[in-house]
């Protein structure tokens, strides 16, 4: 069995491969059971990129894609791709200049149309952020779907994700009513998003990761601060965006800021 885990580090991205050997539990214990190898196939030099600080994604292409928060041609982050056998090409698909974003934090995504989809933390026409689209097939050409604009939201910070209405669905970390942070969706086309949540500190505050759809149709999030205490909540939203948040106190743990992941029906977050 082949698992596969990419990281990342400032100004490289690994990818870290292990072989489990399949064996009787009687043989070795687990740990000996992996034979791990790190290899380094980037190291980001400014020009090539800066900074990443989200993971990358493995495009239906084979291909790996991903960003840099930095770097670029005008220092304000890059799209990339890297190709070959071991991954180690990198190509710049997109220098971000401000005005089509600045600072993209989340991992791309790949919708069901195969078009790469992300956000900009900072930049764009209000410098709150954007949302973007990179067109299939070389994902060169760079379509801005939303400047926020503070009302509509502000500074996202985790991934978009296909709804189960076919929209992407997203957070941002501020902006909104109470400048607390939103949960919306939007067209694959861009144009005006739905603001299905305005956090309000209540219900948390700052959420940073990206939603999880959950199996029972539901989504489901955290946010970093925000709660009855203002340490953080985990929540459950609707399709039609009735929240419940469940507060963190501090001895059960505060300020979350990575996003949940279903296991047996049951959702985990760390």
């Amino acid at each position: 069995m082949k698992l596969s885990k990419q990281r990342q580090s400032k100004n490289s991205v690994l990818i870290l491969t292990s072989l489990a050997v399949l064996a009787s539990p009687l043989v070795l214990p687990l740990p000996q059971a992996f034979a791990q190898t790190l290899t380094t196939v980037v190291n980001f030099n400014g020009t090539n990129g800066a900074a990443p600080r989200a993971g990358v994604l493995a495009g239906k292409d084979g291909n790996l894609y991903g960003t840099t928060s930095a770097g670029g041609s005008q220092n304000r982050g890059t799209a990339f791709k890297l190709t070959g056998s071991n991954f180690s090409t990198l190509t710049t698909l997109v220098n971000f200049t401000g005005t089509n974003g600045t600072n993209p934090v989340a991992r791309l995504f790949q919708a069901s149309d195969d078009n790469l989809y992300g956000a900009t933390f900072t930049g764009g026409t209000n410098n709150l952020g954007t949302l973007f689209k990179l067109q299939k097939t070389t994902f060169t050409n760079l379509t801005t779907l939303l400047n926020f604009n503070g009302t509509n939201g502000a500074n996202p910070a985790g991934r978009l994700i296909s709804g189960s209405d076919g929209n992407l669905w997203g957070i941002t970390s501020a902006g909104g009513v109470n400048s607390r942070g939103t949960v919306f969706k939007i067209a694959l086309t861009g144009g005006v998003p739905t603001i299905l949540v305005n956090f309000n500190g209540t219900n948390g505050a700052t959420p940073l990761a990206r939603l999880q759809l959950g199996s029972d149709g539901n989504y489901y999030g955290s946010a970093s601060a925000g709660g009855a205490t203002n340490n953080g909540v985990v929540y459950k939203l609707t399709p039609a965006g009735a929240i419940t948040s469940y507060n963190f106190s501090g001895a059960n743990g505060r300020n979350p800021r990575s996003a949940l992941i279903e296991s047996d029906k049951s959702q985990w977050n760390s």
